[in-house]
């Protein structure tokens, strides 16, 4: 409608295919006689996701001064997943195997991100909040059940020698994350902390 407004709206019907370790993991964990036997499952059927998204772009140049450039970008997401794919054990906690969830889990966030530039100054934010209601599964293989519910990141730096030379820091925050039901046991804490972390990064 206007030069530095851009709305957008997108309607999405993708589909996974189930991985190579789903389908076809066999066997327990190397000398250990507690851990879980893993039955393959060749009928695993492809997750589904139908749902919209609605944005904007923003993009103004000469915001403060001649030559710097403001970037901004908002959305709302909102996906239907069906045939989701996690794992599962028995009640023994012996023979466990990937499955399709029965049913429709929902998956829904708002994603920011802005920048401004001024060649000898920098800076950065970018936030994106998520909810889902997509079932907990084992924690395995470099798997964790769901994102941290909140997450954001913000850098800023300086350039010198005709912008050479860049020097800048980072933060990354995140919120506390559920650890899925079926990996906690009884009196455990139900979420892992959330966490910051600090970087500093310079190039020439």
């Amino acid at each position: 409608p206007v030069e530095w407004f851009q709305p957008y709206v997108t309607w999405s019907n993708t589909f996974r295919a189930p991985s190579i370790s789903e389908t076809l993991l066999d066997g327990t964990h190397p000398a250990s006689a507690f851990e879980p036997n893993f039955l393959p499952n060749p009928f695993l059927q492809p997750e589904k996701q139908r749902g919209w998204e609605f944005g904007f772009n923003s993009r103004v140049d000469g915001l403060f001064k001649p030559g710097d450039s403001f970037r901004f970008k908002g959305d709302y997401y909102t996906m239907d997943v069906d045939n989701y794919i996690s794992a599962s054990c028995d009640a023994m906690g012996i023979v466990c195997s990937y499955f399709n969830n029965p049913g429709t889990s929902k998956v829904e966030g708002v994603e920011l991100e802005g920048t401004y530039d001024a060649g000898w100054v920098f800076a950065g934010l970018s936030y994106s909040h998520n909810n889902t209601t997509l079932p907990s599964q084992m924690d395995g293989l470099g798997l964790h059940s769901y994102l941290p519910g909140d997450m954001t990141t913000i850098t800023a730096g300086l350039r010198f020698f005709d912008e050479r030379l860049t020097v800048g820091a980072r933060s990354y925050i995140v919120s506390d994350s559920q650890k899925g039901d079926v990996n906690v046991s009884p009196g455990e804490p139900l979420f892992y902390e959330g966490y910051t972390t600090y970087d500093l990064f310079s190039n020439y």
